[in-house]
């Protein structure tokens, strides 16, 4: 039995990679984005694939790779920093794809030496040492246990999320979009933003979107829809520039289609017929599209094809929901795009016949190109003689031209002599977007050859557009030159003008922050190797004191250094890394100004930053920031308008937090504070502003002396005293006529002086209501109306006994009548209403009442009359006291009529009854100051008819008619009687 033979590992084959590369006694491996797209080749696994191309290179990416190169040679060049080592680099570009990357990480790791051993007696290639991201912001990396020896110079995604937080509260953006790469990247920053900003109750996010990886039409064309029916005004994306680019695209074309114009710049045939030129500030609002116009959905118009597809989608969707057609059958759809043209639809119709979308090719022996391999040797010869390294590369878009390329780039990075700054295939027609496009990438990079496989016909389109970019960028005419622009006195075009005097990609160093970050992790990694270097043997701080060492370094014992590198950079900027590998953040705030002639320019206008000592900070300066829109104002992005003070915030269903009415506060609540959900109540003595903003104090109501209707009641109280006192003054002057002798003068007077008094009282129910007033007022009252139905009951008393003592047997009563008798009634009568009021404000006194039940706006100054009871009682005993007299006064209404005092009294009992009795049921129904209204309204009405009903006919008598103010008329003596 032959032992087991074991063989060394050997690399079968190596990746065909484009890369820079400089030896030294440490190697930093890089991985950069130079290119942004790639093509491989398609895998039977029956035979060798042929090498991937890159294409449509990326000017930030090279430039980061050219910052990794200039820092290890500014390091190399320094006494201080690792002296006695040489720095190396080796950089790949991974052309923005996962496999390509993946090849490149793979090399660095494993080297590119033929042989690879596992053991310690590996003696290959120095070590390489790729450890440092710059660009990799994912926050997930920040985990020690998945990542325990990860370090980066650029900020992680929670720090840029936390900048835009920031920006959104500088500018009030309360109402976002949402745009992120479908990668681990933007995923994870979408994430955080939505949780960070829901946690920050800042604002809401109008739409979340994915943006493709590839250049996915549909996906695009649904989220620029997205993006044009929402209210957001402001998109906050999570994504790297290639994402960005589609999107953006579409968004162009999308616009350009919509309002008929063009971006600059624009073509020569555009101008020539008078198209407009879109300025970015059109209004999208009033704007008339055409897959939004369903006013003609027949097949027959050439702008409808989308809508038709749309049609055939719908159809298939419908008939699946509905179980009476084809039940448990799922109907699909494959819908391709003829582009208008004979050769992609039959394209498409072969493949819809196949039932497949691989390439179809008739004749695979069909070669009739160019032999490649001696073409492409031919090219590498001259490329090594005029020692050209930095090559842009064009291929024609044929089997010739593909096969030429991937043979170029596979032997070019196999000899080592140069690397491709661009690759692009050229397109067989005249397609100008695309041609634009080789051209812009071509005047974009510092390449100065150019090594094309096509044929003539390929290059005459390109060439016309190399033209054409020459001439729009030294602003001068290639011969024949146009008559107009001899007379204009333009300039020729010679050839000869430098490229280098012109504004490229490559020399724009308005935005280097990236390529700082390459910068500093270089720098990073070389204090690490120095600090290490400096270890003295027995003092280290692995075990046993022992130190590394480069030929016996262990990645862990790098790591060690990192964690404690503590540097300045020659531009003055701290670099530490803290627990989780991440150096103190900051981030630029760029400002992307687009310029007449369609191009860009970016300027810096302030940082996003965190310190040791001032913590997260925004630093802008808004006074240079250049927005797109009129008046050069920051867009406004809201999903409703903030709640002014005076309303609240009332959530709409089913929508975000964000969108929401506002609601005026209700009487008596305020709200001073803007996007308030809540509304306060005024205190007791306050009531809302008309703004619903602040309590203003209730107006006070009462009866006053001030308003109309309190000066008629005072004019007619102090009328009625005024009468009453005229009266009396009549009644005086003609104390001694029978008039006055015959109707009791002594009482007379006294129920004149108690009108008088039930006038006056009157006058306290007037005016803002005090104690003393409350108090007064309603005794006054019953006081003063007691004692005039007391002079008015006596007086019919005495009627009667007059009366009854002139019959037979009756001379005896009138002792029982005389004037003291009728004092004493009078007096007694009286003091029983003193004694009710005494009792009354002992027990319950009424006082000044502020009555809000009434007017919720206003308060309302009453009395209250502290004792129902008292009150009752008082009313009761005049009316009991005003029936009686009533009584009385009917029974002596047969008296003779020339002597017709009882029908006086009689009628003005009448009188004062009606009126109290009507009094109740309105006093009761009446609010606030009308109570007040309708008992002074009574106590006049009643007393006006007391003092008309009485003494208008004597006054009449006495001041008209004297002939009849006798003794002989006044007892009917010498009338007959008919």
């Amino acid at each position: 039995m032959n032992p087991l033979k074991l063989e060394v590992p050997r690399i079968q084959a190596q990746f065909k990679l484009n890369r820079m590369y400089k030896p030294g006694d440490v190697v930093l491996g890089g991985l950069f984005e130079i290119h942004v797209s790639s093509v491989f080749p398609e895998l039977s696994f029956t035979s060798k694939p042929h090498e991937f191309s890159c294409s449509s290179v990326y000017i930030r990416g090279f430039r980061q790779a050219q910052a990794q190169a200039y820092a290890i040679t500014e390091i190399n060049k320094k006494n201080s920093l690792l002296p006695n080592v040489t720095l190396g680099y080796i950089l790949y570009d991974n052309c923005m794809t996962t496999e390509v990357e993946f090849r490149g990480a793979m090399s660095l790791v494993s080297g590119r030496e033929e042989h690879f051993q596992l053991d310690e007696s590996c003696v290959g290639s120095p070590p390489v040492l790729g450890i440092i991201s710059h660009y990799a912001a994912s926050s997930t990396l920040s985990d020690l246990n998945q990542f325990p020896s990860f370090f980066r110079t650029i900020p992680n995604n929670d720090f840029q999320v936390r900048a835009m937080l920031q920006l959104m509260m500088r500018f009030g953006w309360t109402w976002v979009g949402l745009l992120f790469s479908d990668d681990a990247y933007g995923r994870n920053a979408g994430r955080t933003f939505h949780s960070d900003l829901a946690r920050s109750a800042l604002g809401c996010v109008a739409y979340s979107e994915a943006l493709p990886w590839v250049n996915d039409l549909d996906k695009l064309n649904r989220i620029v829809t997205v993006m044009k029916e929402s209210t957001a005004r402001v998109v906050i994306a999570f994504a790297y520039g290639t994402y960005m680019i589609n999107i953006m695209d579409e968004v162009r074309q999308f616009w350009e289609h919509t309002f008929q114009c063009k971006f600059a710049p624009l073509p020569s045939e555009w101008v020539n017929a008078g198209g407009e030129v879109c300025t970015g500030q059109e209004d999208l609002g009033n704007s008339e599209t055409t897959l939004v116009d369903v006013s003609d959905l027949r097949p027959d118009l050439y702008m409808q094809g989308f809508m038709q597809a749309q049609t055939m989608a719908y159809a298939i969707t419908e008939i699946n929901r509905n179980p009476n057609i084809l039940p448990n059958v799922t109907l699909g759809y494959n819908l391709y795009d003829n582009c208008m043209t004979h050769g992609v639809e039959f394209r498409s119709a072969l493949t819809l016949v196949s039932g497949t979308e691989e390439h179809f090719q008739l004749d695979e022996s069909c070669l009739g190109s160019p032999p490649v391999p001696g073409i492409v040797r031919a090219m590498l010869l001259l490329m090594r003689r005029f020692g050209w390294t930095w090559v842009g590369l064009v291929f024609n878009d044929g089997a010739y031209g593909h096969n030429a390329g991937r043979t170029f780039q596979a032997n070019l990075a196999r000899s080592g002599l140069g690397c491709v700054a661009y690759s692009e295939a050229l397109p067989w027609d005249n397609n100008l977007d695309k041609l634009d496009r080789i051209v812009t990438v071509m005047k974009e990079s510092t390449a100065r050859v150019v090594i094309a496989f096509t044929f003539g016909s390929y290059m005459l389109h390109l060439m016309d557009e190399v033209r054409k970019f020459w001439e729009h960028t030294f602003q001068c005419k290639f011969a024949p030159l146009p008559s107009e622009w001899l007379d204009a006195g333009g300039e020729v075009c010679t050839g000869q003008e430098d490229l280098g005097t012109s504004e490229v990609a490559l020399l724009d160093v308005s935005d280097l922050r990236s390529e700082y970050n390459v910068y500093m992790a270089v720098y990073a990694l070389a204090h690490a190797l120095h600090d290490m270097l400096q270890c003295v043997p027995g003092r280290g701080p692995f075990i046993g004191h022992s130190c590394a060492s480069l030929q016996t370094m262990q990645p862990w014992q790098l790591v060690h250094y990192l964690e404690k590198v503590n540097f300045t950079t020659s531009f003055g900027d701290d670099v530490s890394f803290d627990e989780n590998g991440d150096v103190l953040p900051i981030w630029d705030i760029l400002n992307w100004v687009w310029l007449p002639d369609g191009s860009t320019k970016v300027y810096n206008v302030g940082v996003v930053k965190k310190s040791a000592s001032a913590g997260e900070e925004l630093i802008l300066d808004e006074d240079i920031i250049l927005w797109n829109f009129e008046y050069t104002k920051p867009p406004r992005s809201v999903c409703s308008e903030s709640c002014s003070p005076g309303t609240r915030v009332a959530r709409r269903k089913g929508q975000p937090v964000c969108c929401f009415d506002c609601i005026a506060c209700s009487e008596g609540e305020i709200n001073n504070e803007t996007d308030s959900t809540e509304c306060t109540s005024c205190p007791e003595d306050f009531w809302s502003s008309p703004q619903r903003d602040h309590c203003i104090h209730k107006s006070v109501e009462f009866l006053s002396y001030h308003e109309p209707l309190g000066i008629s009641l005072t004019t007619i109280s102090l009328l009625g005293t005024l009468t009453c006192a005229t009266v009396l003054g009549i009644f005086i002057y003609y104390r001694n006529t029978p008039m006055v002798r015959a109707n009791n003068s002594e009482l007379s007077f006294k129920l004149l002086l108690s009108l008088k008094l039930c006038f006056l009282c009157s006058l306290l129910f007037i005016g803002r209501p005090r104690l003393w007033t409350c108090q007064m007022r309603h005794a006054a009252f019953g006081i003063s109306f007691v004692l005039c139905i007391s002079c008015i009951l006596v007086k019919t008393m005495v009627v009667l006994a007059v009366f009854k003592a002139s019959t037979p047997g009756g001379a005896d009563i009138m002792k029982w009548f005389g004037a003291m008798q009728q004092r004493g009634t009078v007096l007694g009568l009286t003091l029983i209403q003193a004694s009710i009021c005494i009792a009354w404000l002992v027990s319950a006194s009424p006082t000044p009442h502020k009555n809000t039940q009434y007017h919720s706006d206003k308060i309302v100054y009453e009395c209250a009359v502290g004792s129902a009871v008292g009150f009752g009682v008082l009313l009761g005993y005049i009316g009991l006291l005003a029936l009686l007299s009533f009584f009385l006064a009917f029974m002596a209404r047969n008296l003779p009529d020339n002597f017709n005092e009882a029908k006086l009294i009689t009628f003005s009992m009448l009188i004062f009854c009606a009126v109290w009795i009507a009094f109740i049921p309105a006093y009761i129904s009446s609010p606030g100051k009308y109570a007040d209204v309708v008992e002074v309204f009574a106590i006049l009405a009643s007393s006006s008819g007391v003092l008309g009903s009485l003494f208008g006919p004597k006054c009449y008598i006495m001041l008209l008619k004297p002939e009849r103010n006798t003794k002989k008329s006044i007892m009917g003596r010498g009338t007959t009687k008919t």
